[in-house]
């Protein structure tokens, strides 16, 4: 306990050296110590000496020890970004790329092989286990996605997301191998095709990028199907927006698809010969990107030299382009070509890598049209014997273009010759079409071979490009990002926004977690006729559409949208160079990116001319022809305007659109698991941690705000009665009597549950974070184990009836002890009872008794009155007098004698003697009647009196009307003032909304510039030379309005305000060193609350706090002294209130809002002492100066108490503090302390 004397604890100085974080641009946090609290900012100081001074909102608090590191996040002491960083920082150095955040995975690409990471084993070791019962796998999550598919009879899917680099296909192909590995055995071929499905994927699909050796260019989700017996019975491939652009041009530094280099590596002569095969540096297609061979040295050796690179090779543990032309070979074979087939794709690709060496020459004959270039006359024939054409009908194809006119019954065919840079483009096209026929007869052949005709349910994996940001961002990064707006769309719903719904009609008490929502982005894109999609395709039906028209209708229609912008606006300097026209610039959830329009159109046209298509028809290879079967026969509609005859096929953006929609769907009707891939650094360099980007893409995929959310939350779920149904039939008779709330609250407690690791809501029991296990052990076991939980139930049933019978033992017992004390109180009672009956029956009795005794005292009145009456009746007045005094005896001596029940003739008796009296008064009354007219001047005296009285009465009555229509003017005055009241506060409260509504603008604005400056910073360290903006200066949002210091305190620390709030002898400074005081400690009070450990309870922190008050200078007390000058000056005064606790909580964040009463006692602007009362627990009583720790640190003016009526007495406030001060032991003299800062 302590006493008056104590010095008060400093809250700031006491968390002086603690650690924490501030943010830093290349390692997304930096280690340091807190040195100093102002009201504006945090000065952090480093270990190499130096220190910064960062706002509030920017400094997060650091774990103690800072080698910890933990399987899920959600463990953590402090939940933020920076702990959440390190604790991936800490695992990756040990190689530990799997981290958790509650049920979602976070995985780290190792960029190296990782020994036994995937091993069979590995594979064994976490079959049937519970997430969570071992480290984190992605092995865990296919585990947990084929175990909810069992026992929940729904499929289930797993959403593989992250950037190009980020591993998301290698997460891909390690959960197909352990499905198959698992439970792929009975399937027979079918499990060797399902993995004889990735390397023919990966050849046909995937590239060399900037950022990934083996980048998925197209994005698939591969269902693995199941059957009764929940083991595997096939699959099927669905493919997205596969990347054609790459086959005709690719970026410095890139390659064209994988399977052009794994047929001039791996062909061998007979092949390379029939194929006319080069080296890389050989085929335009391949020669402006790079034309180096991934491989060994072993490997590239055996490539002959005619076809090797002159620019070397490249070395990939992934990639190895001779091996993987072997095993694409052999995975043809194995999943249904034969080797003509294969050979036909081989030729089909040759093919289109010499139609690529085909160029075009200006030529004035052909009346401005052009002709094939000599040089390429070698090409030409080569590329016509690859696709069965004859020289001169390619020849033709590509140079010109049929065209029907309006005349007669059909028109009439008009062939119009090419400039060169369009049979360019025509030949590019026919490159790109037959491509992408090609690689959808690939994805169709696989599907093919793995046919699911006995599938129950399926496990769908999604991979699909990440969010993509490039120096120069075309209709490929356009639509890619489109898709990943939609999938962070999905994964907000189903993760933070369907989950808190889910808790609120549940009434759980969980506290809202805010999250960024993309919708407006989404209707950027998809909104009808202002949409960029419908705008892209109406451009396309004009007669003369055009990229520049597009971009003007773009920024015309959309111009106000807050996702949309001008090039000029963009943080990339190259970028502002392009004109209004030229691009836009478009806000994604992960930062702005500039897309250049200039090939929108030509992307987005996915049809070929007719000369093209006649073209292939003409084309003996049989092969060729069946790749545009399926689509020759499918009727073309006319989609120009009315008189144009312009025909179109669905766009790529529409039907990329409508495949969208198709896949969300799906994964809307699955059970659906996370795994987001990072990328850790831009060089692919192995065992290299770059946080800043690291951090950028954990905050883009959500991650934060998820592990707020399932700290407080409860990921797993179910609800009673599916829980008791899947017991019900073992269950004894017993026991199926139980209703299953009951049965769940018994299974629970039966298990050792702790109340904190569940929760009860209206249809459901809830599981927190990490209590996977438990939950699988309740839902997914076999019947052995189930019988035994069963048992478990009984006996923890039978020991709380148990319980209750000795409770009910100790009740009667209890109530008996009560029946004989109220026994003895009945006979009490009883004693009272009678004695008042008796009572009742003699009281009429003892009236008339009591009446004759009064009529005997009057007899004394009447000889007195005798006296003043003539003589002459005096003896006549005698004896009248004498018969009744005798009257009287006698009945007197009657009703003594007589028994106690009432008689009523003595009542008449005594009634008659009274009026006998009564009547001789009147008469000795009437016989001084004379004498009474002697006294008329005094009775007229006495009338003038009474007059005066009167009228007295009459002024008072007046004037207390006057003043009730005074009261009632000043109630009516009153109930103005409040209605003025109530509208000043409600227009208050409009322009609040206002504020606030302007603020919520103002912090998506700088989160905008924030994503902005962080995405162009990742882009420049990529590029090196890419000019970017300064990052936008940050804001403290944390600093509430309040009074602005003055004598310019704000400029000293902590040490030096409270060195001159002890030594200070000016009243006017000492004041201002009080409100600045309470100023830094109400904003230092905000941020401790803010940041307050997630398992730390206030006795930690009241016990952390006072252990840490040092003997160093800064942690000097503040004087007494000079707290009893701030306490005695002249206006502070004292005003006590009384409200909810709900509305203390909106002045100290942090926690649930609780339920009672708050008293304080305010002493001019600041608080001095403080009542919480609850009906749950005990009375909290705070004075200041020794409970500041645990204080509500606000000032009078910020509370609102003064505008709600909330004040109250000091009597009654005294009186309760007296009350409760007693009941908690607290010093006598503990209220009259003063206030110390």
């Amino acid at each position: 306990m302590s006493s008056v004397t104590d010095a008060p604890s400093d809250i700031v100085a006491a968390e002086l050296g603690r650690a924490v974080y501030v943010p830093d641009s290349v390692d997304g946090y930096r280690l340091g110590e807190l040195a100093d609290a102002n009201a504006e900012s945090l000065r952090v100081a480093f270990p190499d000496g130096s220190s910064v001074n960062v706002p509030h909102d920017s400094v997060l608090p650091a774990e103690d020890d800072q080698e910890k590191e933990v399987d899920d996040s959600c463990a953590l002491m402090y939940l933020n970004d920076a702990t959440l960083l390190h604790n991936c920082r800490n695992r990756y150095n040990k190689q530990q790329i799997y981290t958790y955040v509650a049920n979602i995975l976070i995985s780290i690409n190792p960029y190296e092989a990782v020994e036994n990471l995937y091993s069979k084993k590995t594979i064994e070791t976490y079959y049937g286990k519970s997430l969570g019962a071992m480290p984190p796998h992605i092995f865990a999550i296919a585990d947990k996605a084929h175990r909810d598919l069992k026992w929940n009879k729904e499929s289930q899917s797993i959403i593989v997301s992250g950037e190009s680099g980020a591993g998301k296909t290698e997460s891909q192909k390690y959960i197909l191998r352990y499905l198959c590995d698992r439970w792929g055995a009975s399937a027979g071929p079918i499990e060797q095709r399902l993995l004889d499905a990735n390397p023919i994927l990966e050849a046909f699909g995937n590239a060399k990028t900037l950022r990934n050796n083996n980048s998925s260019r197209f994005g698939k989700f591969v269902e693995i199907h199941f059957g009764k017996e929940n083991t595997v019975v096939g699959g099927h491939v669905s493919h997205y927006l596969l990347e054609k652009s790459r086959i005709c041009h690719q970026n410095e530094g890139e390659r064209n698809f994988h399977v052009y280099y794994q047929l001039l590596a791996g062909a061998d002569e007979e092949l390379a010969e029939k194929l006319q095969l080069g080296s890389p540096e050989d085929f335009k297609y391949l020669a402006g990107g790079c034309t180096r061979f991934f491989g060994s040295f072993e490997s590239t050796s055996r490539i002959p030299k005619s076809r090797q690179s002159s620019s070397g090779v490249m070395t990939d543990a992934l990639v190895d382009d001779r091996a993987d032309f072997m095993a694409l070979q052999k995975a043809l074979i194995d999943i249904g070509f034969t080797e003509d087939q294969r050979d036909d794709v081989f030729s089909t690709i040759a093919g289109i890598l010499h139609l690529g060496n085909i160029e075009f020459t200006a030529s004035d004959e052909n009346h401005g049209g052009c002709i094939i270039a000599s040089e390429a006359s070698e090409a030409l024939a080569t590329t016509a014997r690859l696709l069965g054409l004859e020289s001169d009908e390619l020849t033709r194809g590509l140079t010109t273009r049929v065209m029907q006119s309006r005349g007669g019954a059909f028109g009439t065919i008009i062939m119009v010759p090419l400039k060169p840079h369009e049979a360019a483009s025509a030949r590019d096209a026919l490159a790109k079409s037959i491509y992408s026929k090609l690689f959808d007869s690939i994805v169709a052949a696989v599907n093919n071979c793995i046919p699911s005709t006995d599938s129950v349910g399926y496990i769908g994996v999604l991979d699909i490009a990440g969010f993509e940001f490039f120096k120069i961002n075309s209709f490929e990064q356009f639509c890619i990002n489109y898709c990943n707006e939609k999938l962070q769309q999905f994964f907000n719903e189903r993760i933070l926004k369907h989950e808190q719904e889910l808790y609120r009609r549940e009434a759980l008490c969980v506290p809202e977690i805010a999250f960024a929502d993309n919708q407006d982005a989404i209707d950027l894109f998809e909104t009808k006729a202002t949409g960029l999609l419908d705008l892209l395709d109406e451009e396309a039906r004009l007669p003369k559409a055009s990229a520049t028209h597009f971009t003007e209708s773009v920024h015309k229609a959309n111009g106000h949208h807050f996702r949309l912008a001008e090039p000029r606006k963009s943080r990339i300097r190259e970028h502002r160079d392009m004109r209004d026209n030229e691009g836009f610039l478009i806000r994604h959830y992960a930062g702005a990116v500039c897309y250049q329009t200039a090939q929108f159109l030509e992307k987005n046209n996915d049809a070929l001319h007719a000369s093209l298509e006649i073209l292939i028809e003409q084309s003996t290879n049989v092969y060729l022809n069946d790749l545009f079967a399926s689509t020759s026969n499918v009727p073309k509609t006319s989609s120009g305007r009315p008189g144009t005859q312009k025909l179109a096929a669905a766009s790529v953006g529409n039907k990329f659109r409508s495949q969208l929609s198709v896949l969300l769907e799906k994964l809307r009707s699955t059970g659906t698991h996370f795994v987001r891939c990072i990328k850790p650094n831009s060089t692919m360099s192995p065992g290299k941690f770059e946080g800043g980007q690291i951090l950028s893409q954990l905050k883009c995929s959500g991650m934060p705000s998820v592990l707020r959310l399932m700290h407080c939350g409860f990921p797993s779920r179910t609800s009673f009665t599916d829980l008791y149904a899947t017991y019900e039939s073992i269950l004894p008779d017993q026991l199926k009597q139980l209703d299953p709330r009951l049965f769940c609250k018994c299974l629970f407690h039966a298990l050792g549950l702790n109340e904190r690791d569940f929760q009860f809501g209206l249809t459901k029991a809830f599981f927190r974070a990490g209590k996977f296990a438990e939950f699988d052990e309740l839902m997914h076991q076999d019947p052995e184990h189930m019988k035994a939980l069963v048992g478990k139930v009984r006996s923890w049933l039978n020991k709380m009836r148990w319980r209750k019978v000795q409770y009910g033992t100790l009740a009667g017992i209890r109530v008996n002890k009560i029946i004989k004390h109220r026994s003895k109180r009945v006979t009490k009672v009883q004693s009272r009872v009678r004695g008042y009956l008796v009572r009742k029956r003699v009281t009429k009795q003892l009236h008339v008794y009591r009446k004759l005794n009064s009529l005997r005292q009057r007899f004394g009145e009447i000889q007195a009155l005798c006296t003043e009456i003539s003589e002459e009746r005096r003896p006549e007045v005698d004896a009248r007098v004498s018969d009744l005094i005798e009257a009287t005896e006698r009945t007197t001596a009657e009703v003594k004698q007589a028994p106690l029940d009432a008689d009523p003739k003595r009542e008449a008796i005594a009634e008659q003697i009274e009026d006998q009296l009564d009547l001789l008064v009147f008469e000795l009354k009437e016989a001084i009647v004379a004498e009474e007219q002697a006294k008329i001047q005094a009775i007229e005296q006495e009338g003038i009196r009474l007059k005066e009285l009167m009228e007295a009465e009459a002024r008072e009555r007046a004037e207390h009307e006057a003043r009730i229509a005074e009261i009632r003017e000043l109630e009516a005055q009153r109930q103005r003032e409040r209605e003025e009241t109530r509208k000043r506060e409600e227009e208050e409260q409009a322009a609040k909304l206002i504020a606030a509504a302007k603020e919520e603008e103002e912090a998506k604005r700088r989160e905008s510039e924030r994503l902005d400056f962080e995405l162009a910073q990742r882009l420049a360290v990529e590029n090196q030379g890419v000019a970017v903006d300064e990052a936008p200066k940050s804001t403290n949002s944390s600093v509430a309005s309040g009074p602005k210091p003055i004598n310019e305190l704000a400029k000293y620390t902590h040490a030096e305000l409270r060195k001159i709030l002890n030594s200070t002898t000016d009243d006017d400074l000492l004041q201002a060193c009080q409100v600045e005081f309470h100023r830094r400690l109400r904003i230092f009070n905000h941020w401790r609350f803010k940041n307050s450990p997630a398992k730390a309870s206030m006795n930690r922190a009241n016990m952390a706090t006072t252990s840490s008050t040092s003997t160093s200078a800064s942690n000097t007390p503040v004087k007494a002294s000079a707290v009893s000058k701030i306490s005695g000056m002249s206006d502070q005064k004292s005003r006590f209130f009384r409200t909810t606790l709900a509305s203390r909580k909106r002045l100290t964040p942090g926690g649930v809002p609780e339920k009672g009463y708050w008293y304080t006692h305010f002493k001019g602007e600041f608080i001095v002492r403080e009542m919480q009362l609850k009906s749950d627990s005990a009375p909290v009583l705070l004075v200041a100066g020794r409970d500041d720790i645990r204080m509500t640190q606000c000032m009078l003016s910020e509370t609102g108490l003064t505008k709600n009526q909330c004040e109250i007495r000091e009597s009654d406030f005294e009186a309760l503090w007296i009350r409760f001060r007693a009941l908690n032991g607290q010093s006598s003299q503990g209220h009259r302390r003063q206030p110390m800062y």
